[in-house]
């Protein structure tokens, strides 16, 4: 399940997001949660739990997804 934190931080922007990702070695829990239509270009996602996400529209140019889980994301 998604932590409600790492939600906060990405919904603050990408600037905010990569900012905490650059000073964090912690793997991002973001399943489950709905990303659609959500700016995420250049977003630093490598190693990120995105199953089950709703990724529908999400904008997602230039965005790290190396080892990312995207198991059934929508």
């Amino acid at each position: 399940m998604a932590d409600t934190h790492q939600v906060d931080l990405i919904h603050k922007g990408i600037d905010t997001w990569n900012g905490w990702r650059n000073l964090s070695d912690i793997k991002p829990d973001l399943s489950k949660i709905d990303l659609s239509n959500t700016q995420l270009e250049g977003a630093n996602l490598s190693e990120t739990n995105l199953s089950l996400a709703k990724l529908e529209g999400a904008k997602l140019s230039g965005a790290h997804l190396s080892r990312a889980d995207l198991t059934q994301a929508d």
